[in-house]
């Protein structure tokens, strides 16, 4: 009997030592659990860190432009509109004119060229109304509506651009979204001065050069690739029947326009003459100058003579 009641005694101590353990383990794992959950959600940094991510604002429209019709010679504003939702609160997001001015921007970019609503002749971007209830993605929010009027040039090239617009809250968080603005081609062009002059002309010298050149200028954002002439006959303006004859000049870019081509009455003489629209700058377009020459003057008096009709210059583009 003693040998069986010291063995049940060594098994009730050794089922004792087993519970506390068990409890043990179960007290430390269950204290290590809660200790673990509140570094996960007490901790303030986390939860700020979470909400962070969780509050930023959201460009959930921007407007297109299209067609984008560019001004000749000079910049045009193209105005665009974006909806900004802000999660932490639409009071975050920028609604005064400097506020604006600095956490706001929109852009059209292409190629590597950018216009910027922050160029000079760009007139910035601007607060226009916080819409309630504004319906998106299944539920009524509050959004702030804002506009921006960026100069494009008339040298920009026609196709696709991005519209990027781009705004940062009171908290420095900053977000973007796209659009496509479509820019049309703008075939354009001017040809100063408007009249050709001839002085000190001697009579039977040959390839004498007009006193001035006219000038052709790209202002559109095609390349000008030729230039057809149709010349006429140039009348005496004292002796009655006497002509300088449109046969008798060639045209050609300077400064060979002695050896271009020869022109002929209202006939439209073509003469090759590039000028490339992606040399324009905001300072000035691009431009190459053409050049007249009278090959030969023979069988006419000295006087005045001036052309019978308009010598009509048409450009072709590519």
């Amino acid at each position: 009997m003693r040998k069986k009641r010291a063995y049940r005694n060594k098994y009730g101590m050794g089922l004792l030592i087993i519970i506390l353990m068990i409890f043990l383990i179960l007290f430390i794992a269950g204290f290590g659990f809660l200790r673990l959950s509140g570094n996960a959600i007490g901790d303030t940094r986390v939860r700020v860190s979470v909400n962070d991510l969780g509050s930023r604002p959201e460009i959930i429209m921007v407007s297109e432009i299209n067609p984008g019709i560019l001004s000749e010679g000079t910049f045009k504003l193209f105005n665009f509109s974006f909806l900004v939702y802000a999660r932490s609160g639409i009071n975050s997001l920028p609604t005064s004119s400097a506020d604006v001015s600095n956490k706001v921007e929109g852009k059209l970019m292409n190629k590597g060229v950018m216009r910027s609503s922050k160029d000079t002749n760009s007139r910035g971007c601007s607060y226009v109304e916080t819409i309630n209830n504004y319906y998106y993605n299944y539920q009524y929010i509050e959004v702030n509506n804002y506009s921006c009027s960026i100069a494009m040039w008339y040298f920009d090239e026609p196709g696709n651009w991005v519209i990027n617009a781009t705004i940062s809250d009171s908290f420095s968080r900053n977000v973007s979204n796209q659009n496509t603005a479509w820019i049309q081609a703008l075939d354009s062009w001017s040809a100063n001065p408007g009249s050709l002059n001839w002085t000190n002309v001697i009579l039977g010298a040959a390839d004498q050069k007009a006193s001035n050149v006219i000038r052709i200028s790209n202002t559109g954002n095609t390349n000008v690739i030729g230039i057809k002439i149709n010349a006429s006959n140039l009348n005496g303006s004292s002796i009655a029947g006497q002509q300088i004859l449109a046969n008798w000049f060639a045209s050609g870019v300077y400064p060979g326009s002695c050896n271009g081509n020869i022109l002929n009455k209202s006939q439209q003489v073509s003469i090759g003459l590039l000028v490339n629209s992606s040399l324009s700058s905001i300072s000035a377009p691009s431009s190459r100058d053409l050049e007249f020459c009278l090959k030969q003057i023979i069988g006419v008096s000295a006087q005045a003579y001036r052309s019978e009709a308009d010598w009509e210059l048409r450009v072709s583009y590519v």
